[in-house]
């Protein structure tokens, strides 16, 4: 039989404990009684059954029960089973007797009592934070970022003048080939044109006027040989990727002046390659991932993940791709830089062991296209150079022309009208047409070749280059978003089994929709108050010293 006057009370006061679950404690039920003890303005026994009204009397004067705010008891009903709660009034009864209602602390009261299963997560305080293992977005405001630093390829912006070409200013124009180069496969590309790198006789490394003058002599001489499509552009090329060496062979053109093939293709006599590339490959870019914003050092790894922090790699030309430092395989991200020697040349820039790739071309850029120059072109050396023999046979034509008009008009009418047939049988006529084309010729003003383009800008600044910039969010802004990771965990969005004791201080869970977590042998309207308050996230300490304190380490639990 039970004896109502079995039941055990402890009155306590200053538990930091809330009814609105918002932290709770992972204590045993003999934890919680010892924490009650520690705080308690009374213990008693021999108390009567405590019913459904939520209501005890106490033996305190009301001038100490007026501070409880949290009780602990044994119910005789339930053996020696304790039962906490939350103490919601204190009522004066009598000088010695104090009314007190309380509401049961169901987290309290049943945990450890409770089975915990699976249920979607949506967030927790994870047990493995490594670098990158964490990804899923936050939608936290990031405010505006800043570059914190920045690295540039310095040999994309060391560079000379290159003409292309389709004549060997030392060929012979007379020659079957017309002095052409021979056409070939460059690595995987057909080429038939010549690249063609100039220097003088003084210069050891690259001078841009020494090489203006050099070019200039090359340009004349094409004209002056050749027809004017023999130069079919010239353009700016990183000085790297033509191969300029002054201890190479540079063959002399002109007085003063030598030049060299800036692309080794196939030579048509002996099919084999030489010394270049294809294609070119500069050194790699790198850059440090960073372990600070500005001052602050976050201690929650997502904080170093994109978006908020993150390589912007940039052509500085309105090109750019935005690279996560958790995709690369390593701390100093790397990334590759390659081009092909052309017109503007074509460069590319590839990250390096990217998202499991070697080299993850759809994640890279293209580089700026480089400046196409001007030049000055002869039209009328060169059509006098196309048209020499033709002009002869004109002349001479035309002289024949006149010989027998004149004949003809002297054997039919004197001088005048001999004349007069002259020119009616259009000799000279076609002189003065050829020579007024001629004179239509030189005065065209020499033709300027070539056009700009927005890599322009770029050269003239030296910014015509690849570069990886470090991006991050403002200091303020990542102290407020590590701050909120600490107290709140990372988003999961999984169906798991959470973490209610992967952290040494306490952790966070918030269960998804309206699924059910816990589960076992304790009242339905219990169980339904537990798995809502899971619902509604709940952040469970494990120390009660420690006890709403969100800011102190919380490191994971070590296995």
């Amino acid at each position: 039989m039970i004896n109502d006057k079995q039941g055990e009370i402890i009155l306590c006061k200053g538990i930091k404990l809330d009814k609105n679950y918002e932290n709770v404690l992972s204590y045993s039920e003999s934890s919680m009684v010892s924490l009650c003890d520690s705080n308690k303005i009374y213990r008693g026994s021999n108390y009567s059954f405590m019913g459904d009204n939520n209501t005890i009397n106490v033996e305190v004067p009301y001038k100490d029960a007026m501070y409880a705010n949290y009780i602990a008891f044994k119910n005789p009903k339930f053996g020696n089973k304790w039962f906490f709660g939350f103490v919601n009034d204190v009522r004066l009864i009598s000088p010695l007797v104090t009314e007190i209602t309380w509401e049961l602390d169901v987290w309290s009261t049943w945990y450890g009592s409770f089975d915990v299963g699976k249920a979607f997560i949506e967030r927790e305080h994870v047990a493995d934070d490594t670098f990158g293992k964490h990804t899923i977005p936050e939608g936290l405001e990031t405010g505006e970022y800043v570059i914190k630093s920045e690295t540039s390829s310095t040999e994309l912006t060391d560079v000379c003048p290159v003409v292309c070409g389709t004549l060997d200013p030392n060929a012979d124009p007379t020659a079957a080939d017309g002095g052409r180069t021979y056409s070939s496969y460059c690595g995987n590309r057909y080429e038939s044109l010549g690249y063609y790198i100039f220097k003088g006789s003084s210069m050891n490394t690259y001078d841009g006027g020494d090489q203006a003058d050099a070019i200039d002599a090359y340009i004349k001489k094409i004209n002056s040989r050749f027809s004017d499509d023999g130069i079919v552009s010239i353009f700016m090329a990183p000085r790297k990727m033509v191969g300029w060496d002054a201890t190479d062979v540079w063959t002399n053109f002109t007085a003063g002046y030598t030049f060299k093939d800036a692309l080794a293709v196939f030579d048509h006599t002996n099919p084999s390659y030489t010394d270049y590339n294809i294609p070119y490959t500069f050194t790699d870019l790198e850059i440090t991932r960073p372990t600070t914003y500005g001052s602050y050092t976050p201690v929650n790894n997502k904080s170093y993940c994109y978006p908020y922090q993150y390589i912007n790699l940039t052509n500085n030309n309105g090109g750019n791709a935005i690279l996560n430092y958790e995709e690369f395989s390593s701390n100093k991200p790397k990334v590759e830089i390659t081009g092909i020697l052309t017109p503007s040349c074509s460069i590319r820039a590839v990250p390096k062991n990217y998202k499991g790739l070697s080299k993850a071309y759809n994640d890279g850029i293209q580089g700026a296209k480089y400046p196409i120059c001007s030049w000055n072109n002869d039209l009328f050396t060169n059509w006098m150079t196309q048209q020499g023999v033709n002009i002869a046979l004109e002349y001479a034509k035309d002289i024949m022309t006149i010989g027998a008009g004149v004949a003809s008009g002297l054997a039919t009418g004197g001088i005048a009208t001999a004349l007069g047939a002259g020119l009616a049988s259009s000799g000279i006529t076609g002189i003065l047409s050829t020579m007024a084309q001629v004179r239509q010729h030189s005065l065209v003003p020499p033709q300027a070749r070539g056009n700009t383009n927005g890599g322009d800008v770029g050269a003239a600044n030296n910014k015509l280059t690849i570069t990886m910039q470090l991006v991050q969010v403002k200091e303020e802004y990542i102290k407020t978003i590590d701050g909120y990771f600490s107290r709140f965990g990372y988003k999961v969005n999984e169906v798991k089994t959470p973490n209610l004791n992967s952290r040494t201080q306490f952790n966070f869970i918030k269960v998804g929709g309206m699924d059910e977590l816990v589960h076992g042998n304790i009242p339905a309207s219990d169980l339904e108050k537990i798995n809502g308050i899971c619902r509604k996230g709940v952040t469970i300490f494990h120390n009660y010293t420690n006890f709403g304190n969100y800011t102190i380490s919380n490191p994971i639990v070590t296995p």
